[in-house]
C-alpha cells in the first residue's frame, strides 16, 4: 500500500524535481507538494524542505448576524499553483504515468473536502497528472473521478507511530471530543466492492493515460461497527 509520497530537496529548485522510476515497462513520475504546512518545512532559495502550494483562507462574516459563524473560503495562491502546473507540464512527456501527491486536508474530519483541495487537485489533472493522491487527514476521505482520472482526497494512514493520531480505542485528549470512536467513513461507500484503477499504456494516438476498472476487485473492506 502506498499512501504517502514526499520529495525533499536542499532548496526549492531541488524540491520541485520529480522522482522517476521504471516498473514493468512503464515510466512512473512523481511530484509532491505540501498545502498545509508547517511553513518551516517549505523549501526556499537557500533552505532545505519540500515543494508547496500556498493556500489562503478567507473568512466572510454575515454582518446581519454579528458574532455568527463565518463562511470559510480556501483557495490556492496563484503563483505557487502556477509553479506546480509548470512542474507537471515539464514532466508530462517524460513518463507514462504521472502521480501528484498533495499533503492536504483537515485532520480527523470525515466527509470534509476543503474548497482548495478540489481546486488544486483538478488543476493538477488539467495540466497532465494521471492520478492525484491526498494525505494528511489521517483517515480515509472521498474518491473523485475528474476527466476520467482518479483523485484520492485522503488515503488514511499506512503506518502511524504517534499515539495522539491513532484512530481506534484512543481517548487521548489531543484527538478531540470524539477520541476513541471507531472510524466509520467506509460505511458511507454504497458499493461493497471498491474500485481498482489500472493505467493503460500511453501511445502516440492516446498521449495521456486512460484508466480502466480492473476485471476483479480486491476483497470488500468491512467498516468498523
Amino acid at each position: 500500500m502506498l499512501s504517502y509520497i514526499v520529495i525533499l530537496g536542499m532548496n526549492l529548485t531541488e524540491a520541485r524535481q520529480p522522482a522517476i522510476v521504471e516498473r514493468q515497462g512503464l515510466r512512473l513520475g512523481f511530484l509532491s507538494y505540501n498545502c498545509v504546512g508547517p511553513r518551516e518545512s517549505w523549501a526556499g532559495r537557500d533552505r532545505a524542505g519540500c515543494a508547496y502550494v500556498h493556500v489562503l483562507t478567507h473568512y466572510e462574516l454575515d454582518h446581519a448576524s454579528p458574532g455568527g459563524p463565518p463562511t470559510v473560503y480556501t483557495f490556492a495562491e496563484p503563483k505557487t499553483l502556477e509553479c506546480m502546473a509548470a512542474d507537471i507540464e515539464a514532466l508530462r512527456q517524460r513518463v507514462d504515468v504521472l502521480t501528484v501527491a498533495l499533503h492536504k486536508g483537515l485532520g480527523h474530519t470525515p466527509a470534509a473536502v476543503g474548497m482548495y483541495e478540489r481546486q488544486v487537485s483538478k488543476a493538477a489533472i488539467d495540466v497532465g497528472a494521471d492520478v492525484v493522491m491526498g494525505h494528511h487527514a489521517y483517515i480515509l476521505q472521498g474518491i473523485e473521478v475528474y476527466k476520467d482520472r482518479p483523485i484520492f482526497h485522503g488515503l488514511g494512514n499506512f503506518a502511524i507511530a504517534t499515539e495522539a493520531l491513532n484512530i481506534d480505542g484512543n481517548r487521548n485528549a489531543a484527538r478531540g471530543p470524539n477520541a476513541g470512536e471507531s472510524c466509520s467513513v467506509l460505511s458511507r461507500i454504497p458499493s461493497t466492492q471498491p474500485t481498482r484503477f489500472i493505467p493503460r499504456r500511453r501511445t502516440p494516438s492516446s498521449p495521456t493515460v486512460r484508466w480502466t476498472v480492473a476485471e476483479s476487485a480486491p476483497p470488500a473492506i468491512v467498516p468498523a461497527s
